[in-house]
This record gives C-alpha cells, structure tokens and sequence, in this order.
C-alpha cells in the first residue's frame, strides 16, 4: 500500500524559500490528492486545493509531534461541506516507531480544503489523501533525507499502458466493449447518486417508496454494466487469440472487473439504507 500510496516527486521549487532553510531547520511539508470511492484510485485531477494546512508550530503543539524527528505520513479523510476533514484513518507513517494514529489526530484539524474542492469530493464521492513530511535540512538547502510521500518510492511508477489487439477482429470487439462498460458505467453512476439522494432525503412514505424506485434502477443499471464484461468474456472465449491478444482482452475484462466490484459496495449500502439509515452511512464510511 505504501508503494500505491506515495508515487510523489519532492520538486525543488515546492520547497524553495526567499533563503535557502539554514541547516538542521525544520519544515513541515503537506500534499493532497483526491480518492475516487467508487473504485479505489486516487486522482491526479482534479487536485484538491488546501486553504489551510499546518505549520511546524501546529504539529509541535501536540504532543504527538513535540520534539521529535524526521517522518513520512499518509492518513485518508472524508470531507465536509465547509472543507473540513472528518472520519481520517491513518494510511502508513516511516521510519519504524513512527505513531501514525497519534499525528493522523493531531494533524488533521488543521487541514481545510477550499469549498470548490469540497463540493467536487462530495459531488464525485471521493475522499481525501493528505500527504505530510516532517524535514529536516542539511548544508546544501536540501532535505537530509527523501522521505515518502515527497520523493520517488522504488517500484513506485506510473502502470504500463494496456496492451493493444494485434487481429483487427479483436480490437473491434475489444473497442465494442469499452463503449458498451463506458454507456453504461456513466448511467449507472448517475443512478447512484440518484438513488443515495433518494434514500438520504426519504422522510415520509411517498419518499420511501421513491428511494425504493430510485435503488431498483441502479440495480438495474449495474445488470447493463455487468452484460458488457459478459459480452467481452464470451467474446474472449470464441475468438482465436494469440499470446498478445489474450493479454489485451484480459487486461480490459481485470479492469472492467475491478471497477464493478468496486460500486458492490455502493449497491450494498443503498440497499441498506432502505432499512437503515445508519447503518447505510456506516456502509458508506471507509478509505482505501
């Protein structure tokens, strides 16, 4: 998870201050970057903007941060309508010994995101990841030692892109289906939102029955979406495919799958909140 979480490069510019930091200050480095829900990747787009972030001050009022050393730390947050973080779960923290949970605590009140930023988190469901180093500074201006998330992490790099059908035959099927799961991942995704509307705003019996409605229709919808990696399996299994082809055709049915099981969730919690409003948010309420 680490390796997934920390593929950042320490830009000298990002750091650069009027004076280079004399040698042996301190600074307290932060970052952010969205999580999309529905699937469990974070976004490089759009990037959330911080309003406020904590300074060396704030962390050394904690006792989690007094007078202590170097560290690397991710902790993942849900968003409020005001920018405020909320529900942060800590992600991994370095070297050894580091107490994650406890700066996760400490750091975390101090963090707000612009309203733009915190109106697109909750219109796309995603959450936060906040990134934050504490760094040391040697002779040269630069950090002692490059500590994750703000530095390259061996076997951290970008994925390869997917394999392209050598047979003409293939690539159309292969290319029939990714318009097929695009159409109908992008209707299921309205539904979704349609439907948790729905079972949020439900007060009353006509509500009720509504949400009902609105839950069966995404249902529904992932049916669709379903059909589209079932059509591309078949297609997989009678078309002859040579070494490379089966590759191709199997790295896109990999992603359609991930995608899929990654809105099971949502689909749970919608059902369940027809019956149970908290345990529908309880459902909703988790971090990759």
């Amino acid at each position: 998870m680490r390796a997934a979480a920390a593929a950042f490069v320490l830009a000298c510019s990002s750091v650069a201050l009027a004076q280079p930091p004399a040698a042996g200050q301190q600074q307290l480095m932060s970052g952010a970057r969205f999580v999309d829900t529905t699937v469990g990747q974070w976004r490089m787009t759009p990037k959330p903007e911080l309003v406020r972030k904590p300074d060396l001050h704030d962390l050394e009022t904690s006792r989690a941060g007094r007078g202590g050393g170097d560290f690397g730390l991710s902790f993942n947050c849900s968003v409020e309508a005001s920018g405020k973080l909320t529900d942060c779960r800590p992600i991994y923290a370095i070297p050894a010994g580091t107490d994650g949970p406890a700066l996760t605590r400490a750091l975390s009140p101090f963090y707000r995101l612009s309203k733009e930023s915190a109106a697109t988190a909750r219109e796309k469901a995603y959450r936060v990841t906040i990134d934050a180093a504490r760094t040391t500074f040697g002779t040269s201006g630069m950090p002692r030692q490059c500590l994750p998330p703000f530095c390259i992490i061996e076997g951290a790099l970008p994925p390869p892109p997917p394999p392209v059908p050598e047979d003409p035959t293939v690539r159309a099927a292969l290319d029939q289906a990714n318009k097929c799961f695009e159409t109908a991942w992008e209707e299921s995704r309205v539904k979704r939102f349609a439907a948790e509307k729905a079972v949020r705003d439900a007060t009353d019996e006509p509500g009720r029955v509504a949400a009902q409605a609105a839950a069966l229709d995404y249902v529904h919808s992932r049916q669709k979406v379903m059909a589209c990696i079932t059509d591309l399996e078949k297609a997989g299994a009678t078309l002859p495919l040579s070494a490379h082809d089966r590759d191709a055709v199997g790295d896109r049915l990999k992603f359609m799958r991930f995608n899929y099981s990654g809105q099971t969730r949502y689909e749970i919690s919608i059902l369940v909140g027809l019956l149970d409003k908290n345990a529908g948010a309880a459902e909703l309420s988790f971090s990759y």
